[in-house]
């Protein structure tokens, strides 16, 4: 136009930013193989990130234009773990943390780079738009479908081995329910936005089979019931395929399977059908079940903070709670001993064990966190309904057991979450332009009527 020429817009580096993908979720699923090996792919999935960023600055010498609400957004994102990760400092550099609870500042040091990782990584794909390489999604969904099929089977020889409860390399059960309960979540997502083919309906249907085996097998309720909200929000999603007339019948052969799965898994857990005997035992003066030692642990934790608000070094919080706990118990002294072994590790809550042992500015950090979350997905702008799920999860678990104190559940939301706002985001370009075809098509059309009426 007017003899100027147009430039081409620079090419993108596609294979920096699959390596990323790739390294993410190699890490994220390599938890229950080697937890050692997710650590070090994430930070070779940082340091690739971060020559793809400096090689871009230097290449468009600024930063490129995103829209406003993407980068308030990302500010949520960074903001909540921001906060959290000062408050967690702060407490550390306030205290003394002596043996035999040292292994906390050993946790806390490395969640703390683990969020730094996470914000890093975040940054990356919400501000250079990321996109990978073809066929990269199919790949992966391949790959972390045989993977989590891998787990389920190393998982059944454990059982089989005498293992009560599962939890293969990731060390304790809990934890390790929550962590496959997001791979099922993770795969069911990337696998949601093709299911126009039936590699996607089986890759779902296995993803669940798996996920719901494995999760039941760790005897974790909490995330068991993960499980089943993830079951209910794909099997909307399905029905709603069903009732547009889109593949009948493989909706209706993947609704039937998630719906016998999650109920079979439901009846396995034996931990559920201790609930009631539990809450039973506990109005009756019996401390001595799972749900009643939570309860104690609770009054405890919330006693302690009452007395001293601004936090505690681990000894000093378990010299106030120990014989809180003790009183409650002084019927039964076994018990007592019992649930005092377990708050030395913490108060089986993730609310109650920061206010008591952080105090009001852990508190306030943890509470940002979650805040920030809560209204990342709310938002609903860079992430989608697999995110909403994913912070429901989190809600869930910190429930009946603390999130951070441990590199376990550090290291899985660290990675988690620039994973599946890699998932948002490129759904999100794939339904704009399955939008953008029909109107092209349509002006094509009416193009080729207007040059017919020409002619004529």
């Amino acid at each position: 136009m007017n003899g100027s020429k147009v430039l081409p817009a620079p090419a993108e580096n596609k294979l920096l930013s699959t390596l990323v993908v790739l390294g993410l979720a190699l890490a994220m699923f390599g938890m229950p193989y080697d937890r050692s090996f997710s650590v070090h792919c994430l930070y070779v999935t940082v340091a690739i990130a971060a020559m793809d960023i400096l090689a871009r600055l230097i290449r468009d010498r600024c930063l490129p234009a995103v829209p406003r609400r993407a980068v308030r957004d990302l500010g949520l994102v960074g903001g909540g773990l921001l906060l959290l990760l000062v408050s967690q400092l702060y407490w550390l550099s306030t205290v003394s943390i002596a043996p035999p609870f040292d292994w906390m500042s050993i946790y806390l040091t490395k969640n703390c780079v683990f969020w730094a990782c996470s914000t890093l990584l975040s940054g990356y794909v919400v501000l250079f738009n990321v996109r990978v390489l073809p066929c990269t999604r199919k790949v992966l969904l391949l790959l972390l479908t045989l993977a989590l099929a891998v787990c389920a089977v190393k998982g059944l020889q454990q059982h089989w081995q005498g293992v009560g409860r599962i939890s293969l390399k990731i060390g304790h059960p809990v934890p390790a329910g929550l962590v496959f309960a997001t791979m099922t979540l993770i795969i069911s997502g990337m696998a949601l936005n093709g299911l126009k083919s039936l590699f996607s309906y089986l890759v779902i249907t296995i993803a669940f089979i798996c996920g719901s085996f494995l999760v039941s097998l760790t005897q974790t309720r909490s995330a068991l019931i993960m499980v089943l909200m993830a079951a209910v929000v794909i099997i909307w999603k399905l029905a709603g395929l069903y009732r547009m007339r889109i593949s009948t019948r493989p909706v209706v052969s993947a609704l039937c399977l998630i719906v016998i799965v999650v109920v079979i898994a439901f009846l396995l857990n034996e931990r559920f059908h201790n609930v009631y005997s539990d809450l039973y035992g506990y109005a009756h003066g019996d401390q001595g079940g799972s749900l009643g030692a939570r309860l104690v642990m609770w009054k405890a934790g919330i006693h302690s903070f009452i007395v001293n608000p601004w936090g505690y070094s681990p000894t000093d919080r378990f010299a106030v709670i120990q014989p809180i706990i003790q009183d409650m118990t002084k019927n039964d002294p076994a018990v007592g001993s019992m649930i005092s072994g377990y708050a030395r590790h913490h108060v089986h809550n993730e609310i109650i064990e920061v206010m008591s042992l952080q105090g009001i500015i852990g508190l306030l950090g943890v509470m940002s966190f979650h805040v920030a979350m809560i209204l990342l997905a709310w938002r609903k702008r860079i992430v989608n309904d697999m995110f909403r799920l994913f912070v429901g999860f989190l809600i869930l678990f910190g429930v009946s057991d603390p999130l951070f104190d441990s590199d376990k559940v550090g290291l899985l939301v660290s990675l988690a979450i620039p994973l599946l706002i890699i998932m948002a985001t490129s759904d999100q370009r794939t339904n704009s332009l399955e939008r953008r075809q029909p109107s092209m098509a349509a002006d094509s059309s009416s193009d080729s009527v207007d040059s017919t009426v020409i002619r004529s």
